[in-house]
């Protein structure tokens, strides 16, 4: 379908991919993110708490896990961000299954085949779903600087004098 003189102005003036990630720089080896506004970034993913089958005294364990976790947090600078993703693929399973069959009997390779059908199938109907859960946690080192001279802007205005009321 033609595209109009205002969807083509629209596009125009909509920002590329880059522009919308607020990242500046991503160093190897570190796991970490440095944003534009110069926050770091470091994220995790949870995983090992599997609370439906466990104890009263594991999910208790596992809750005085998160709360020392968030104690040490500082609360002025530290901030964090919980993401709980959902998706509903394989992502390339099934071509590292392939790349890494061995078999050179024609059985087990129709066998392979057919079952690989078979999940290719499941993956379209959306039968696997993957759950993840990160956390990141970012470091705003401005945040305490911007903190400092509002304290400092605020103990200034209530060391002066203030007039007599007439």
């Amino acid at each position: 379908m033609p595209m109009t003189y205002a969807e083509h102005d629209k596009r125009l003036k909509s920002p590329s991919l880059c522009e919308l990630l607020p990242l500046r720089d991503i160093p190897r080896r570190d796991n970490i993110f440095v944003r534009t506004n110069g926050a770091f970034v470091a994220g995790y993913e949870l995983k090992g708490v599997l609370s439906y089958f466990a104890t009263d005294d594991e999910r208790n364990e596992a809750k005085d896990r998160i709360e020392a976790l968030f104690r040490v947090v500082p609360d002025v600078s530290m901030r964090i961000q919980f993401r709980y993703e959902i998706s509903d693929h394989l992502g390339d399973l099934l071509d590292r299954y392939i790349t890494q069959q061995r078999a050179e009997q024609a059985e087990v390779m129709a066998l392979d085949a057919h079952r690989l059908e078979m999940w290719r199938e499941k993956e379209r109907a959306g039968f696997y779903f993957d759950n993840r859960l990160h956390i990141y946690f970012i470091w705003d080192p401005g945040a305490e600087e911007r903190l400092g001279r509002l304290i400092h802007v605020e103990s200034e205005e209530s060391d002066s004098p203030q007039p007599a009321a007439a």
